[in-house]
């Protein structure tokens, strides 16, 4: 036998033939006997020089077997053997298929024997599985081509019809061998694998082998030819098969596949009785006992696979076999949280619509019953659109996407049966689901789906808004994708609906409107410039800190147990030296900068501020050094060949001490940026050495792993550290899992998930650092994405153990717990949506999470109830309260009790038990867990139950049942069939708790904010007497002074809640008089002034009687920030109605603005400030409008600083975009006022500049709007509105064009602003060193210094010689060339040398340009006088000791040659 060398794999390109496509061949050589053409036909087969020649060597072979029956017998072996090797679709197999049907037609006989043999002796070894699997795959795809006894009855001569049963026999049993014994071989090498690659292989074999034995079976399997052998080895088979699909490693596709060949072995084994399968499996008797569910799904696929869609709905024994599967598939026992059990389920149903829609469109006897069957609202369909439901809200993509194609095949299914009533059905369907968007994303994707077949045009009239909602839904991250999704479903059916200008009528507009709002920020102004000088910049600091970083520190300082701030040296006279050196590094050496001088005569504060800084410096240089060294061995690592390889660099000692490397760092460092980079290196460390070759090295990422798992176990050992989340232990167990390759099915996930919770279950490690370690593990391990699915059987056990860790009296474990707790409350119920954990956007369905965790219904229920226990006791139960938090992060479940057992109401009693506890914050959230737990159909009872044994004698359980009571009518059901009269007797039975009776102001705070949402919801009648009573104490409460009241507890928020009760139940016209609006407004309670200025603040229109009110509340000196804010916004609100406007005086205006001056300057809050910038904007502008005359230049003067002061980008986006307003507000009097002055228009026109570069879209379009007003005002001429970008250039023409020194000197500073210099590194009184401002990266400030220097040269182009010279000729650069010529004139260099070397080769070559430097924009004026300055007429009359070359750089030395210019300079160097 020889053996030929793989060539490679066979591949056709470009219609060319290429050494790729020559094959491998092991085949027997031929006898000596045979003829010499066939051993040359041979060689040239098995060592062929080109592919031409191998494929030439086949079509030999076929020739020669032509040539007498002793050849025909060597080559039908010699292509036989040659076709066992081959895969499918490769062109030389295809070649031999070609040729077998000559040979067979010509020599039968040998033929038959020869295929006989071959098959004999390749399905008979029973101890190498690659022989039996080719034998498989070969007689199962080509048994057509190779048996005589599939040609036509015709052409058989006699005695082969005989024959022809024996051979099918014996091929019918060798292959039912052959498929058993290459299956126990195969699984039981893939058990055995340790390498990933290997374990794949097999696995792909295992696939091949199992579904060419379905093919055959299915295809090829002839009753009539059966014996008992042959139906004992397919027993067998079924066995083994069985075995494989149950075993927990068998990866789905495989189970799938698994499923058909069970499938396919069961029909032949009882003669067709599908029907009997379903019920065995589904009821788990004789053999299918043990299935586990994803093995039971898999067999039912796998019957829909064989079974024809007709043969589905055939009624065999009063049995339909379809719906029997159906009914099966959504049962509530495979609505599991594996996701892999989620996955089969779904692909099972999915298979069931397919299969169902084959039936329906193959018109039959099976219709009728099947459309019997298939009704809309059978309960069979209700359950099965309810599992969808569920399913298209799985956590798995994966789930979601073959949710929406099942739905797709639904609708498809109930159209054939009754498209009329199917578009009835479906509207319906679309109705509920519109009204819910919001609530579940799945919603917008299933609408999408319906769109179709209920019509866009319906949907529309129904819902007119429906396309503003959706653009609106798509500003939501969380909800883009799903409302994309719909819009496109909704316009893409509407245009097929209507005309075109209908749909454009409907569409265009919402659309238009969007992208003018929404799409500004887009602008066409590139940000590139700025990214990149940041990026010099912050590349320029770190090889500066790294440069600096004092090394042999490195260790002391990240290892350290308070690293920050440490700095391991002392302040005595031998370090001072050392520690000024450090000091100098870390400030950097700065211009302008005197040296940093530190002696033992050195002030406490020096010191003190000296070494802080040193210390940030240090730690900042010392972590970044192991953040660079980390990354730098991980990448190493990552990249280089490593051992076997030939290239190998890394030894695998070299190997092992990089990791030890990362061990060291990970387990000693407690500086957090530290272990974290440290993480990112070790990650991909593993990452590598799991998919290495060797097997030292693949085992490397298990060692370590065990060695953390023996490390934690050990209390003796110092290494770990306990604190700071143990630091980077966690890192080290989260690098190696989310790094271990998916073939080896988590093993070692499972092996680490069971130690850590044995670790925080048993009570032997109470109280030990060991629990607290594998607390901070076990989070640190949910929290990690990459692990996906693999975590998910472990989160029931570890909501128990963190539950039992609040338990401890350790406060360590304690907080480890409620870590582990926050951590698992993620993972189980996704990133929270907003800021309020319990708000109803970070809740998920009961129904669902109760599915996905089984487990957790008895536990918490159990925990439930020991708590309610300790309450009742009298104990403080720290464990309720993550119960509670869980309970109420849940959603109410609107399928309860319909396809499941669980009922959420078993939790009510303890709830309401909880209620009473006296921790405050346990009531509270006690009342947000009831919520989801009480369905509609329960409210009526929950309410009687929770007012009928209210009572003043426990105030702490009369605030429970309030609080119960005020949350359950916060989510009040809407569309709930409630005997409402019932209800609201129910809590009017309780009003006493509302009025003065109740003493206890915390239980009346709460009873008035109950009745006020009462009120809101309109369920409670506002001429009842229990509303007016509880109107008048609410009124005497906060009108009476009555210093009893006050001193108690809560009475600040029992008025709050008086007045926000009064206010709804009075009716607006009372509050309106002046008597009572003057006692609310000027209450001492600011609770009280604060409500009753928000509600004055939602008002529409507010009377005007308000405005002096509210004067008069302003100028008194309101001392609450929140009230004062208030009181801005409604005098803003105020004056902003054109009737109120009028009405005000200008001292009234007057005083705004100083009161607002005042304000402004000092210390407030964001809120506060933009509101007095807001008020005194349109307070100055109203006067500015009706006073034109001078007395206003102070009182805008000052106004406009403050306008510049709060422009910049270090402030917020809402106080820059009031300042725009204010400024916009301003510009259309800056042409003509007298008020304004040269400077105070500079200021302004330079603000407006920064504001067209900012960072905030909505400031940008807001400045550019005011410079258009601006432009329009100046040229008597209305300008377009532009986008701020294209604005600019236009707006520096127009600051040219005025002609004033103030605007060219402007004109100036922005062309310089790009070379301003920027001091490096740490000033000394910089001791805060992570501090950071805001930095505008929208900002051109390239783009602004050429379109001002572009402005600023067409401005000097027409300067008149008789006008008087700018001002930055006379006070920046004349001093600054001074001072420049004295500095040189001392040095070495002539200046007739500068002279030649700069001016006139400016003024030669004046088309190249120079950049500007900073220093231009000096003053120095004490050197005005000091050199004299010679005229000039002509730039040729130019003395050549002056250094004028500078003019070059401000891109006006090409201007010299005018002659016009040259009295300017004159004039400017004079």
């Amino acid at each position: 036998m020889e053996c030929v060398p793989v060539l490679g794999k066979q591949t056709l390109k470009g219609g060319k033939i290429r050494k790729s496509h020559m094959e491998k061949f092991t085949i027997d050589s031929p006898p000596d006997t045979a003829e010499d053409e066939i051993h040359q036909a041979y060689k040239e087969l098995v060592h062929p020089q080109s592919p031409l020649e191998q494929i030439g060597a086949i079509e030999k072979v076929a020739d020669l077997a032509l040539h007498c029956e002793e050849c025909a017998s060597v080559c039908i072996g010699l292509l036989l053997s040659s076709l066992l090797q081959l895969k499918p679709k490769v062109p030389l197999r295809n070649k031999i298929l070609k040729c077998l049907p000559t040979i067979k037609s010509t020599r039968r006989r040998v033929y038959q024997d020869a295929v006989m043999r071959i098959l004999r002796n390749t399905l008979s070894h029973t101890d190498d599985s690659t022989s039996l699997l080719q034998g498989v795959v070969m007689l199962s795809e080509n048994m057509d081509h190779l048996l005589i006894i599939d040609l036509p009855a015709k052409d058989l001569v006699a005695g082969e019809s005989r024959a022809a049963n024996s051979v099918i026999m014996e091929l019918h049993f060798l292959m039912s061998r052959a498929m058993l014994q290459g299956l126990n071989l195969l699984w039981e090498k893939c058990l055995k694998e340790s390498s990933a690659v290997e374990t794949s292989s097999t696995l792909q074999q295992i696939q091949q082998l199992v579904k060419s034995s379905t093919w055959y079976l299915q295809h090829h399997y002839s009753k009539s030819a059966v014996h008992s052998d042959v139906t004992m080895e397919a027993e067998r088979l079924l066995e083994t098969v069985l075995g494989v699909i149950c075993h927990p490693t068998c990866p789905l596709d495989l189970r799938v596949n698994c499923g058909q060949l069970v499938a396919v072995l069961h029909r032949i084994l009882t003669f067709g009785e599908m029907d009997s399968l379903v019920q065995q499996v589904v009821d788990r008797v004789g053999q299918f006992t043990y299935l586990p569910n994803v093995a039971q799904l898999s067999i039912m696929n796998g019957i829909l696979c064989i079974t024809p869609g007709k043969s589905l709905y055939i009624t065999q024994r009063d049995v339909v076999l379809g719906v029997e599967i159906l009914q099966a598939a959504v049962s509530p026992s495979y609505m599991s949280s594996d996701g892999i059990v989620a996955l089969s389920a779904i692909r099972l149903i999915q298979q069931w619509t397919l299969r169902t829609l084959e039936a329906l469109q193959s018109a039959n006897e099976t219709t009728v019953a099947l459309k019997s069957a298939l009704d809309f609202n059978s309960p069979l369909m209700t359950n099965f659109r309810e599992y969808l439901w569920l399913a298209w809200d799985h956590f798995l993509d994966s789930v979601k996407h073959s949710a929406r194609e099942t739905f797709m095949n639904l609708i498809k299914i109930h159209n054939i049966i009754d498209e009329q009533q199917s578009k009835y059905n479906f509207l319906y369907i679309c109705k509920t689901f519109l009204r819910q968007l919001n609530s579940q994303k799945f919603k917008c994707s299933a609408v999408s789906c319906m769109v179709s077949v209920v019509g866009s045009k319906c949907l529309l009239e129904l819902y007119p808004t429906l396309p503003h909602d959706l653009l609106h839904f798509m500003k939501d991250p969380a909800m883009a994708s799903h409302s994309a999704e719909l819009l496109e479903a909704l316009f893409t059916q509407h245009q097929r609906e209507v005309s075109l200008t209908e749909w454009q009528s409907v569409w265009l507009s919402s659309f238009i409107d969007l992208f003018s709002k929404e799409m500004q920020a887009f602008g066409v102004t590139s940000q590139s410039p700025p990214v990149r000088q940041h990026l010099v910049k912050s590349t320029k600091k770190l090889f500066q800190r790294i440069r600096d970083g004092l090394i042999t520190l490195i260790k002391l300082m990240v290892r350290n147990s308070s690293p920050e701030g440490h700095l391991p040296m002392d302040l005595n006279p031998e370090s001072l030296e050392s520690l000024q050196a450090a000091l100098q590094e870390s400030l950097g050496i700065q211009q302008f900068q005197g040296d940093v001088s530190l002696t033992q005569n050195s002030g406490l504060d020096e010191l003190v501020k000296a070494q802080a800084v040193s210390a940030q410096m240090l730690l900042l240089c010392a972590w970044r050094c192991v953040k660079e060294v980390s990354l730098i061995l991980g990448n190493l690592l990552q990249d280089m060949p490593l051992f076997p390889s030939p290239c190998a660099m890394l030894s695998v000692t070299n190997v092992r001490n990089i990791g030890q490397y990362f061990l060291t760092q990970l387990f000693e460092t407690k500086h957090r940026g530290a272990f974290e980079q440290s993480y990112v290196g070790f990650g991909r460390v593993c990452e590598r050495l799991w998919k290495c070759e060797d097997e030292q090295l693949r085992k490397l990422p298990e060692e370590w792993l065990t060695q953390v798992m023996t490390l934690i176990q050990d209390d003796c050992d110092t290494k770990l550290c306990a604190t700071r989340r143990s630091a980077g232990v966690p890192f080290i167990v989260q690098a190696v899992l989310s790094s271990e390759p998916n073939i080896h099915q988590a093993a070692c996930l499972s092996k680490t998930m069971t130690v850590l919770l044995t670790l925080a279950r048993e009570p032997q490690y109470d109280g030990s650092e060991a629990r607290i370690h594998a607390f901070n593990i076990l989070r640190s391990v949910y929290r990690d994405t990459r692990l996906g699915d693999l975590i998910i059987p472990f989160v029931s056990e570890g909501v128990k153990a963190a539950i039992r860790g609040y338990k401890s009296k350790l406060w360590a474990e304690r907080n480890a717990a409620t870590l582990l707790f926050a951590a698992l409350v993620t993972r189980m119920l996704g990133v929270k949506q907003t800021q309020d954990d319990l708000s109803r956007k970070n809740t998920v369905s009961a129904l669902v999470f109760f599915r996905r965790y089984p487990d957790l219904f008895d536990f918490l229920k159990d925990e439930l109830q020991t708590g309610a226990r300790g309450i009742i006791e009298g104990k403080l139960v720290p464990a309720l309260f993550p119960v509670l938090l869980l309970l109420a992060r849940l959603a109410p479940a609107p399928v309860e009790g319909r396809t499941s057992s669980v009922s959420l109401a078993m939790f009510t009693p303890g709830i309401l038990q909880c209620a009473s506890s006296s921790v405050l914050q346990l009531r509270a959230l006690t009342s947000h867990a009831l919520v989801p737990l009480v369905p509609p159909s329960e409210f009526q009872s929950v309410v009687g139950q929770l007012c009928s044994k209210a009572s003043l004698t426990n105030q702490n359980d009369l605030h429970g049942r309030l609080l119960c009571l005020l949350k359950l009518f916060k989510n009040f059901p809407e569309n709930a069939s409630l005997d409402l009269k019932k209800i609201v007797e129910c809590i009017l039975s309780i009003s006493w708790a509302a009025t003065k009776s109740n003493c206890c102001l915390v239980t009346r705070s709460c009873a008035l904010e109950l009745f006020t949402v009462l009120c809101v919801q309109h369920l409670l009648p506002k001429t009842s007497p229990e509303l007016k009573i509880m109107s008048k104490d609410s009124l005497s409460l906060v009108l009476e002074n009555d210093s009893a009241v006050n001193v108690q507890p809560w009475s600040t928020y029992c008025k709050k809640h008086a007045v926000e009760f009064l206010l709804e139940c009075i009716p607006v016209e009372n509050l309106k008089t002046q008597s009572l609006s003057y006692y609310l407004f000027t209450n001492s309670c600011y609770e009280v002034r604060e409500c009753v200025l928000e509600n004055t603040h939602k008002l529409p229109d507010l009377p005007i009687e308000m405005f002096m009110l509210l004067m008069a509340r302003m100028m008194s000196g309101e001392e609450n920030v929140k009230c004062l804010t208030l009181v801005y916004q409604n005098l803003y609100k105020l004056i902003l109605r054109p009737e109120v406007c009028s009405e005000v005086t200008e001292e009234n205006f007057s005083s705004i603005v100083k009161l607002t001056l005042s304000e402004v300057r000092q210390d407030t809050c964001i809120e506060l400030r933009d509101a007095v910038i807001q008020l005194g904007s349109l307070a100055l502008h109203s006067l500015l409008s009706r006073n034109q005359t001078e007395l206003l230049k102070e009182q805008l003067s000052a106004w406009v600083l403050v306008l510049m002061k709060w422009c910049g980008s270090e402030h917020g986006d809402g106080t820059r975009l009031v300042v725009a307003e204010g400024v916009a507000g301003i510009l259309p009097f800056l042409h003509s006022h007298p008020s304004v002055s040269g400077e105070t228009r500079q200021q302004l026109l330079e603000t407006v500049v920064y504001e067209l570069q900012d960072d905030w879209s909505q400031v940008r379009e807001r400045a550019a709007k005011g410079a258009t007003a601006l432009l329009t005002c100046f040229s008597n001429t209305m300008h377009p509105s532009l986008h701020p970008a294209r604005i600019l250039p236009k707006f520096c023409d127009f600051i040219g064009s005025t002609g004033t020194s103030e605007s060219l000197t402007l004109l100036v500073t922005l062309a310089l602003k790009e070379d301003l210099s920027q001091g490096f590194g740490l000033s000394q009184n910089d001791d805060r060193l992570f501090d950071k401002g805001e930095m505008n990266i929208f900002s051109e400030n390239l783009f602004v210094a050429r379109t001002a220097a572009q402005s600023l040269g067409t401005v000097l182009s027409e300067w008149s010689p008789s006008e008087e010279p700018p001002m930055f000729l006379r006070q920046s650069i004349l001093p600054y060339l001074c001072s420049l010529a004295a500095q040189q004139s001392e040095g070495s260099e002539t200046m007739e040398a500068i002279y030649n070397e700069s001016v006139y080769a400016a003024i030669d070559e004046p088309d190249d340009p120079v950049p500007v430097p900073s220093s231009l924009l000096r003053v120095e004026p004490q050197l005005h006088e000091s050199i004299p300055i010679a005229k000039v007429s002509h730039p040729s009359d130019l003395p050549r000791e002056r250094p004028l070359y500078y003019f070059q750089l401000l891109d006006v030395a090409p201007l010299l040659r005018r002659p016009q210019l040259a009295a300017v300079v004159q004039q400017g160097l004079y």
